[in-house]
């Protein structure tokens, strides 16, 4: 049926705009682990083109130490079972190393049948990079708590002396 065709020509357009135009990372791996689609937020993420990173291995950007560590969770999600985001270590092109949040998701077929993984990757560098500041004026406000406390007890030291002083000196006069 034309029609039917033109629709989901129309919805496939509509979709592949969507993923394009995301901020997030957006790319699908074959169960053989090799990189199928790669978005343009991926090239700006990675640093890989799609021309570089598509056929690759989606090891291409995984540390070594982190191979098949998302296993458990794309198996769960390939049950249906629902997968919370997960935090994790990816590599840009230059080898630096990026704090990502993943969201994973199967994609099926007609049928049903998993034919691939969607791995939709945020950049997570700003925010750790806020935590740790935040972190770290939380200890610098601890410290000066404990400092303010050790100058009031010194203060209430120094006022009980002086009155106990005082006192002293007027009883013996």
């Amino acid at each position: 049926d034309i029609g039917e065709r033109k629709r989901a020509e129309v919805e496939h357009a509509q979709l592949a705009a969507i993923v394009e135009s995301s901020n997030d990372a957006i790319l699908i791996r074959g169960p053989d682990r090799t990189i199928v689609s790669w978005n343009a937020a991926a090239e700006r993420l990675f640093g890989w083109s799609a021309q570089e990173a598509v056929g690759q291995s989606i090891d291409l950007i995984v540390p070594r130490e982190r191979i098949g560590l998302l296993q458990p969770f794309i198996e769960r999600a390939a049950r249906g079972e629902p997968v919370r985001p997960i935090e994790t270590t990816h590599l840009r092109k230059d080898g630096a190393r990026i704090p990502t949040q993943i969201t994973l998701s199967p994609v099926r077929d007609k049928h049903g049948n998993i034919v691939a993984h969607s791995y939709t990757v945020r950049d997570m560098s700003e925010l750790k990079g806020k935590e740790d500041a935040l972190r770290s004026y939380a200890a610098r406000l601890r410290k000066l708590s404990r400092r303010l406390r050790e100058v009031e007890e010194t203060e209430r030291h120094a006022i009980a002396r002086e009155l106990h002083d005082r006192i002293g000196q007027e009883l013996s006069t």
